[in-house]
């Protein structure tokens, strides 16, 4: 392989040297010198070119992805709470009476959200988030129900949600055995909750919000996934499952769960959203 001796030879040509008094001749000179004394990179693709040939390892996704396990998915379909889908009914039929109004049909303007096109104004967008909210609150009992019952096969799992209310929910029904990942906490609380659910065999479920820890983390402590609530889009909602399909799973699969309110907006979206990916 090529090589410039010590860091004078590495300094003298690929760098260019910000301080007059460093002799570029004398290599304890330059050795002895801080970082501030040296300028930008010179000749980059040269230093890449040698970096590529003699000590980095390129690989592909798809060569990676030949040694993780496959995804198995699964659409769950929870009942309701009666009394929750009152508010439900109320907010879905203000829903429908602005889609309506705009001359569209659920799945026209459903469509448009998810690639991204909405054009039809902030007043129906708002009043589907609130019919969302109300359909993953008129199903958290059942998902609650689920989950209690996941868990006695002493695996453990990883539920993504994205409001607040089903959250706190969660947190509130599972308390020590379970840990949170929200935009809510702090940087270190964070850390310490992914660092918890991957080598504390007591914590056995990880409750996060999709957009604050839908990627950077690896929770390879599980190879079980549950969305209570997706995300618009497709490309966001897999990242979210690669928590957990990643380099060191060692499970001969990952299984995803989208848990589904019955009779709800949840179906429609869950159907477009995977059509999507």
């Amino acid at each position: 392989p090529v090589t410039y001796g010590q860091k004078g030879g590495f300094v003298k040509r690929f760098t260019q040297i910000a301080n007059p008094a460093i002799d570029t001749e004398g290599e304890s000179s330059v050795a002895e010198a801080d970082d501030a004394s040296f300028r930008s990179f010179r000749d980059p693709e040269e230093l890449g070119r040698i970096l590529r040939e003699t000590v980095m390892i390129r690989r592909t996704k798809q060569e990676v992805l030949k040694e993780l396990p496959p995804k198995v998915r699964e659409m769950i379909i929870l009942p309701c709470d009666q009394t929750s889908m009152e508010p439900y009914r109320q907010s879905e039929q203000e829903f429908f009476k602005y889609l309506a109004e705009q001359r569209m049909t659920i799945g026209q303007f459903l469509r448009s959200v998810v690639d991204g096109h909405n054009i039809r104004g902030a007043q129906l967008l708002a009043s589907l988030t609130k019919v969302r909210q109300q359909a993953v609150m008129a199903k958290i009992g059942a998902a609650i129900e689920w989950i209690d019952n996941f868990l006695e096969s002493g695996e453990k799992l990883i539920v993504f949600a994205h409001h607040r209310e089903p959250i706190h929910a969660l947190q509130k029904h599972f308390g020590k055995i379970a840990v949170s990942f929200t935009g809510e906490d702090k940087l270190e609380d964070r850390d310490a909750a992914v660092k918890a659910f991957q080598s504390n065999p007591e914590v056995k479920l990880i409750i996060i919000s999709i957009r604050a820890g839908g990627t950077g983390i690896t929770l390879t402590a599980a190879s079980n996934v549950a969305f209570i609530e997706t995300d618009w889009s497709p490309g966001v909602n897999e990242q979210a499952e690669d928590r957990a399909h990643r380099i060191g799973q060692e499970a001969e699969s990952v299984n995803i769960y989208y848990l589904v309110a019955e009779g709800t907006i949840d179906e429609p979206i869950y159907n477009l959203v995977r059509e999507k990916a």
